[in-house]
């Protein structure tokens, strides 16, 4: 019997694991836990126009017009480890990547 993680533990996972790289990178995490499109960006390993196109196209992350630093938008580190989580089952599901 697998010992595998609910969807939720693995968000908070995700999420420790963001906030560790923000440590590492000198990247500003505001107290409510978000961060700058750029840093969203690099913590992503994207470049910030492909996000900023993502944004466009109603794709991506959900993201805040609230600024953090010089950034005009903003994202929650919650709202990024949801959003890798929900790539990942896309991933693992045939039925969920064909969208």
């Amino acid at each position: 019997m697998k010992n595998e993680l609910t969807e939720r533990e693995r968000v908070k996972v995700v999420v420790e694991n963001l906030r560790a790289a923000c440590f590492e990178l000198a990247i500003k995490v505001t107290p409510d836990l978000r961060v700058g499109a750029s840093a969203a960006a690099k913590l992503l390993d994207y470049h910030p126009d492909t996000l900023k196109n993502m944004r466009s196209l109603r794709q991506g992350p959900t993201y805040y017009h609230h600024k953090v630093g010089r950034s005009r938008v903003s994202y929650r580190l919650e709202d990024l480890a949801i959003w890798i989580e929900e790539k990942r089952k896309a991933c693992d599901d045939p039925e969920g990547a064909k969208g």
